[in-house]
């Protein structure tokens, strides 16, 4: 279902973001996370959430809602030890490798997710749906776990908004 990604994609253009491969050329950037939520039902503002690990900072969080504070973000600090444990999470699951979720259903049937990660030139990403991710749940499920890892590692990046 690559056809989503667009979908997806402007989201993070409505908001005024960059894509994650500029944002990890920047000065002192060594990685960015990012999470944009589209919501099917339209009763919930879809979301881009932006996790940055820069030098010399540290790690930052922002959370852009489309349409709400006239797009600007709201900006979370994160501690080092919790911004590396997101980091290690994904790479658990093997983030880098998987592909798009097998199960993601046709949109507006079910609220998607698309995850990306860049860092220097390298850059990723992988579609879901995570209710169907998390239906078929198993310790094996790398879609589950990829789930579980945004939800418990950044629960401000999947916090609703009306």
């Amino acid at each position: 279902m690559r056809s989503h990604v667009p979908l997806l994609r402007g989201i993070a253009d409505a908001v005024g973001l960059p894509s994650v491969r500029e944002e990890a050329k920047r000065p002192g950037a060594a990685a960015v996370y990012r999470v944009t939520i589209r919501y099917h039902d339209g009763q919930v503002r879809d979301s881009v959430a932006a996790l940055r690990r820069v030098h010399p900072g540290g790690w930052s969080l922002e959370v852009a809602y489309r349409g709400a504070f006239e797009n600007r973000p709201i900006r979370y600090p994160i501690p080092p030890e919790r911004g590396e444990a997101f980091a290690a999470a994904l790479a658990a699951v093997g983030f880098d490798r998987l592909n798009d979720a097998p199960d993601v259903p046709p949109y507006p049937t079910a609220d998607l997710w698309l995850i990306e990660r860049a860092s220097g030139a390298f850059q990723h990403e992988v579609l879901l749906a995570p209710e169907s991710a998390t239906f078929a749940s198993s310790a094996v499920n790398p879609y589950a776990r990829l789930v579980n890892a945004v939800r418990n590692g950044l629960p401000e990046a999947v916090k609703r908004m009306t």
